[in-house]
């Protein structure tokens, strides 16, 4: 059996969940990261994500496709890239084919994809693209780091999946605090920025139906080393790998 976890950038996956590919893999299973949106990203990250993966032991799949501010000519802001942002069909489209492939070459029977926890329109044209997902294969959702290590961001993109709304919605200060201290201290985000998430968390939410269930995976094998190979990002989040592979991990 092949597990095919789907990346967004050349870091999410194993920030997110690389202890459980880790297990995996030393079960004896395959294990395939595909990477989307890695165009621009520069040889160095993409030296950093080979020696990542090859210390969990899994296969690398590059699908080339350019990131949001390359692709959308935005800078690289919270707000840009957050807030004002949009999932456009045609690269969902397109990013679905290009994952329908990977599943058919690769004789995938399981998939992890991102849960869209942060709300970055990567991840979330990568959770729109789950039409890849067929009935004999089963999947799960994996909830990203560092942003699911943010409430506020989790209790918004549980209310988009699941509906509902907050009794006690967090103002804009806490929501920065909670920014700081998730480990997102590094993006740029202003007062309008805060403004805007905290008017989504005080809004009722119809929800997509989606079943939010999440579940702590505690992994068996410590991952430190693969997250530490992303030196560049770890030094721009200002997070250390052992906060990372010290938290247990979350799926839905």
């Amino acid at each position: 059996m092949t597990l095919l976890v789907v990346s967004p950038h050349a870091d999410d996956a194993i920030f997110s969940c690389a202890g459980g590919i880790l297990a995996r893999t030393r079960r004896g299973e395959r294990v395939v990261v595909a990477s989307v949106f890695t165009g621009g990203a520069g040889a160095g990250r993409a030296d950093e994500d080979r020696r990542a993966l090859a210390r969990v032991g899994a296969a690398r799949v590059d699908l080339g496709f350019l990131d949001a501010p390359a692709r959308e000519g935005v800078a690289e802001t919270f707000g840009a890239l957050v807030v004002t942002s949009r999932v456009r069909a045609a690269t969902v489209r397109a990013v679905a084919r290009a994952l329908a492939r990977v599943v058919l070459s690769e004789r995938v029977r399981e998939i992890w994809l991102p849960l869209g926890v942060g709300g970055h329109v990567d991840h979330l044209t990568v959770f729109a693209a789950r039409s890849v997902m067929r009935p004999a294969v089963r999947t799960r959702f994996y909830l990203e780091r560092p942003y699911a290590w943010v409430p506020a961001l989790l209790a918004l993109r549980k209310l988009q999946l699941a509906g509902g709304a907050l009794t006690r919605p967090p103002p804009a200060a806490t929501i920065a605090r909670q920014l700081a201290a998730g480990g997102c201290g590094a993006f740029v985000v202003t007062p309008a920025d805060l403004a805007a998430l905290a008017r989504q968390l005080a809004t009722r939410h119809a929800g997509v139906g989606f079943r939010w269930r999440p579940r702590h995976v505690l992994a068996a094998s410590d991952p430190t080393s693969a997250i530490a190979a992303y030196r560049s990002q770890l030094r721009w989040l200002g997070v250390p790998a052992s906060r990372f592979a010290g938290a247990a991990e979350r799926f839905s």
